[in-house]
């Protein structure tokens, strides 16, 4: 791929997606990881100043700053909890029993329960349960990675979209970020979402069940 010839919106969209799902959620998950490292340690506070939780760090991390005073509110937000907000409404997912299309999204809910659940966990010193927590969280914050998948290969198969390398950008960006997970389960179906939509690829992206 010669980024210097795909244009504007390709670039655009592969950097600025590429900079939350390629780095920011894998960090996430390390923020975890290192506060149960912690707990293992009897260190809960063991960070740069002595005075930040690592799990807290992976809140801050997946939410961002700029969600919203209120609760729930990210239509400003940049990082995986708008993320969320966002593709809910594409896919009637929103709301505590995940069957609207519009309000905060049934991942968001759980995650927050699922991040102070394991809060909980580690300042009672329960290092052990809190590893399936995180898997748990884990498992959560996939789900919108997936989503966008789903939307972007379906655009480009079934549509003709005004800005087509924005969406192959896009597409590329969120299928790079969940093909470790697929191919985990299967690597037969990880190629086949690989080859339909890596940034390489020039022919048309096959959405067929």
């Amino acid at each position: 791929l010669n980024f210097g010839t795909v244009g504007r919106d390709f670039r655009k969209e592969a950097i600025q997606k590429g900079i939350v799902y390629l780095n920011v959620f894998p960090y996430v998950i390390w923020e975890m990881q290192d506060q149960v490292n912690d707990c293992n340690a009897g260190t809960l506070t063991n960070n740069d100043d002595d005075s930040v939780h690592a799990w807290d760090e992976a809140v801050a991390f997946y939410a961002g700053s700029t969600v919203g005073e209120s609760y729930g509110t990210s239509t400003t937000g940049k990082l995986q909890f708008a993320l969320a907000d966002k593709r809910c409404e594409n896919f009637k997912t929103c709301g505590v029993n995940g069957d609207q299309t519009s309000g905060e999204s049934k991942q968001n809910v759980e995650l927050m329960n699922l991040f102070q659940l394991g809060q909980r966990l580690l300042l009672v010193g329960k290092c052990d349960e809190t590893v399936p927590v995180k898997d748990d969280i884990v498992k959560q914050m996939s789900v919108p990675l997936i989503q966008g998948t789903l939307r972007y290969a379906y655009k480009q198969a079934t549509t003709t979209p005004s800005k087509p390398m924005k969406e192959k950008g896009e597409g590329a960006i969120f299928a790079a970020a969940i093909l470790p997970q697929v191919h985990a389960c299967s690597p037969a179906h990880a190629k086949t979402v690989y080859d339909n939509m890596n940034v390489n690829y020039n022919g048309q992206v096959d959405f067929t069940p």
